[in-house]
């Protein structure tokens, strides 16, 4: 039994892995019970034999130890030693076992939660009951629908709050939204990135919409939720059932979707089917916005199943002068530009509001036009005549000082990409940047 222990001790002298330091300890609580040998002692003796470790890095090869000391212990056994390494093979066989059956776990939950719905005998629609069922009926129309979840996307510092609190507060009012009528109602604007600043804001839109006066039938909630708690979404179902709200803003995405992965197809359609839940609870009468970021590209940034479980997608892009809100996905509805925006100073409350214009009264800064100029004469300069991948270019536009991150870069890129002045061909996983051909034509000869 001494062999066996120093042979243990010898598996992990050249080795601080948790995973080998929990396979030694398993074999040990095997070969070398506690009726020789007390347990904290094996677990310090293996954790002593392994390299020097500190801070949390000590920490996880302790854990491990007592760990497999003590899942060792429920299969005490006097076979032959198996090896280490094999052992350690086992554990991360079962984990990933564990991590299978709780992924299969989530998909059940997934399923479940479309369980609030009619029966399915009873939900069916003939012909003429089809036909009786009220018309689409719009929120802000051209804008966003009645018993629909919608998702507004912006980079960062693009006014997407402003926005979407200036939506908020005139469905709450009943005021006209850009010239455009509301259906009005109670508006519930869950803030889950804090209120700092939120009240500056609020109190211009009042003074902007209500003469200063108390914006009625608007609450803030002060605090993220979790819409993959159960417990929380079934709170937010029966607020909405009983207070009747209009409007449910979700600002944003990622503070309410309890730390799940964004680029994650199943965990992103469980956060779009809590929204779908809270919006049946408004009985059709319920829109439900979550504010969301773009990423690099422009586009709204994780799992494609956002955009494809939602009924509308609304883009914010552009500058304060001159924004330009656009639907990129309108179910039943005509997508393209909607309107064009721009921020306005007030003074009175020290900060700003967003208001339409029209055709010509944008305020561009200059900055952003230069900026995308100057890209496509480097491009021309260095890629002319042989095109370069666009993840390549938007890196040397970052290095040449043209943009100051990559998500700047990929802006310039994209506008010019939408002007036609550069092609862009997708192959395999990359995009391919190249000039468009340009037409010559021959220079007449007067002489001639």
């Amino acid at each position: 039994m001494q062999d066996d222990f120093a042979g243990i001790l010898n598996s992990v002298r050249d080795t601080a892995d948790p995973a080998r330091i929990e396979a030694a300890a398993y074999v040990a609580a095997q070969r070398v019970p506690s009726v020789y040998v007390e347990s904290a002692e094996v677990c310090r003796r293996i954790v002593d034999a392994a390299p020097e470790a500190e801070g949390k890095e000590l920490r996880a090869i302790e854990k491990a130890a007592k760990r497999g000391y003590r899942n060792g212990a429920l299969f005490r056994q006097t076979a032959a030693l198996p090896p280490v390494s094999k052992l350690a093979e086992a554990i991360e066989y079962e984990a990933r076992k564990a991590y299978k059956r709780r992924e299969q776990q989530i998909n059940r939950e997934l399923a479940d939660e479309g369980n609030d719905r009619p029966p399915l005998a009873e939900a069916m629609l003939d012909y003429a009951a089809l036909m009786d069922r009220p018309p689409l009926r719009p929120l802000v129309p051209g804008v966003l629908n009645l018993d629909t979840v919608a998702i507004l996307y912006a980079p960062p510092a693009t006014y997407k709050t402003f926005l979407a609190l200036w939506i908020a507060a005139c469905v709450a009012l009943g005021h006209t939204w850009a010239a455009r009528p509301v259906d009005a109602g109670p508006v519930l604007y869950i803030a889950a990135e804090g209120v700092a600043g939120m009240q500056k804001r609020v109190a211009a839109l009042s003074w902007r919409l209500n003469a200063g006066q108390p914006i009625p039938d608007f609450f803030i909630y002060p605090q993220p939720v979790n819409l993959t708690s159960d417990s929380d979404v079934e709170e937010l179902v029966a607020l909405v059932a009983d207070r009747g709200f209009r409007l449910v803003v979700l600002d944003t995405l990622v503070k309410v979707a309890g730390g799940a992965e964004e680029n994650d197809n199943t965990a992103m359609t469980r956060v779009t089917n809590a929204a779908e839940r809270i919006k049946r609870a408004g009985d059709g009468g319920t829109t439900v916005l979550l504010v969301h970021h773009s990423g690099k590209s422009g586009d709204y940034r994780g799992a494609s199943a956002l955009e494809g479980n939602v009924d509308t997608m609304l883009k914010l892009d552009g500058e304060a002068g001159m924004l330009t809100l656009s639907a990129v996905k309108q179910k039943d509805g005509a997508e393209g530009e909607i309107i064009r925006l721009r921020a306005k100073p007030v003074e009175e409350h020290d900060t700003l509001v967003l208001e339409a214009i029209g055709p010509g009264e944008g305020e561009p800064s200059g900055v952003q036009a230069a900026r995308v100029e100057e890209a496509l004469a480097h491009f021309d300069r260095a890629y002319g005549k042989t095109g370069v991948t666009r993840s390549e270019f938007v890196k040397n536009l970052v290095e040449w000082g043209v943009a100051g991150s990559n998500s700047t870069a990929q802006n310039y890129v994209g506008d010019l990409i939408s002007s036609g002045r550069l092609n862009a061909k997708t192959a395999s996983r990359s995009t391919y940047l190249t000039l468009p051909t340009r037409t010559t034509f021959p220079i007449q000869n007067k002489e001639s």
